[in-house]
């Protein structure tokens, strides 16, 4: 892995004020992304304030409007993790305050609806986000679709504490899949049970463990019971030290969404040492190298990614490669590899010039960082799944 270079910019000058929604784990709601870099500042030095613990619109807008007045003297920054519908008009919100204040304000627009909401409101909600100093994504997809509706922005990638999430070293790949999400459309936790069911006539011995609550959390414990699927928990939402032991027990990390970014869970499994099958939307294949971190599939094709997981147990060997190199990938997504693209974005939005000018396409650096050796074997793996595919669909008719 290439020497980390060193940034100028000293974070012990940087005052700002985080807006995201904080951790409370009795409400269901883990880390944002937000909440943990505000971390990573703190210990570089930084001078970080943090709101909000409210959920309620009302609640959460009347909080931030009175630690934004009440701290003015303690920040010179605003940075605020943007979402859609109710979370956008927090954005709207921040950035008026920050005008009339004197503040600056960067946006972390990492949902992966983002772009379609933007498209959706453009009249009103482009030329409101285009009024914050700077616009942070996690994905050249994101940035791509931002930028044609006339929209600049930064990649920045999710970051990734490794060292928060155990890794165990596999020696062999038993069928023991985990999917960790929101059970919400998007998601498409309905894909993964009938993927299941494919997995399970060829697999008596596999089971899958589905972490996560929501709307459709009812119906697909039904779903299972009706399709008579033995070895299909639901443990609903789970503290962050529960979750490192199903990543631990598992093997396998299916991802199923149909709209996606830089999820957290499947940056947890990569650095738990799962092997991923994951859906080809959003900016996940710029995640998941498809052939040498994971195997990649259409969305909602749970044969497909039935076929997939087969192939992984087909070819251990392989699957235990692209997971050492997912983990290569999830190292370079550290702060100490970030920390730099950071730095440059303050240093820069303080002094009121032009992030976009100053920064790279960090995607396009660190695919330079990964070795290229094992990638010609590996990128086989996809068609080698392809053709397993066509062969059993030629032996089922």
């Amino acid at each position: 892995m290439a020497p980390v270079p060193e940034p100028r910019f000293d974070f012990r000058q940087l005052r700002v004020m985080v807006v995201t929604n904080l951790p409370n784990p009795q409400r269901g709601i883990h880390a944002t992304q937000t909440a943990l870099l505000a971390d990573y500042l703190e210990r570089e030095g930084a001078q970080v304030r943090r709101v909000t613990r409210q959920t309620r619109f009302i609640l959460k807008t009347v909080d931030i409007l009175c630690q934004l007045w009440l701290q003015r003297n303690s920040y010179d920054l605003i940075q605020i993790q943007t979402t859609p519908y109710h979370g956008f008009a927090n954005t709207a919100v921040v950035i008026a305050a920050a005008q009339l204040l004197g503040k600056r304000v960067v946006s972390n627009y990492f949902t992966s609806a983002g772009p379609d909401f933007l498209e959706k409101h453009r009249r009103w909600a482009v030329p409101l986000l285009k009024r914050a100093d700077a616009v942070v994504v996690a994905s050249k997809y994101v940035q791509d679709r931002l930028a044609s509706l006339g929209v600049r922005s930064v990649v920045i990638p999710h970051l990734v504490d490794y060292t928060d999430w155990p890794w165990r070293e596999r020696t062999s790949l038993r069928p023991a899949l985990l999917w960790v999400r929101r059970f919400h459309p998007e998601c498409d936790p309905v894909t993964a049970i009938r993927a299941f069911q494919r997995i399970k006539a060829r697999h008596p011995e596999a089971s899958l463990t589905m972490v996560g609550d929501g709307p459709l959390l009812s119906p697909c414990r039904r779903l299972a019971q009706e399709a008579n699927l033995r070895d299909v928990s639901f443990p609903g939402f789970v503290e962050r030290k529960t979750l490192r032991g199903y990543y631990e027990t598992a093997d396998i990390f299916l991802h199923t969404a149909r709209v996606d970014n830089q999820p957290q869970s499947l940056l947890e499994a990569m650095a738990s040492g799962l092997a991923v099958v994951a859906t080809r939307v959003g900016g996940v294949p710029e995640l998941v190298e498809d052939g040498r971190c994971g195997l990649l599939v259409d969305p909602a094709d749970a044969e497909a990614m039935a076929e997939a997981v087969d192939c992984l147990l087909e070819r251990p060997q392989v699957a235990l490669r692209m997971i050492h190199s997912a983990r290569e990938r999830i190292r370079s997504l550290d702060w100490p590899h970030l920390r730099p693209q950071w730095s440059q974005l303050y240093e820069a939005v303080l002094a009121g010039t032009e992030p976009c000018s100053k920064l790279g396409d960090i995607r396009t650096q660190q695919s330079a960082r990964a070795p290229v050796a094992t990638r010609r074997s590996e990128a086989e793996v996809p068609a080698m799944a392809a053709g397993t595919l066509q062969r059993r669909r030629r032996l089922s008719k």
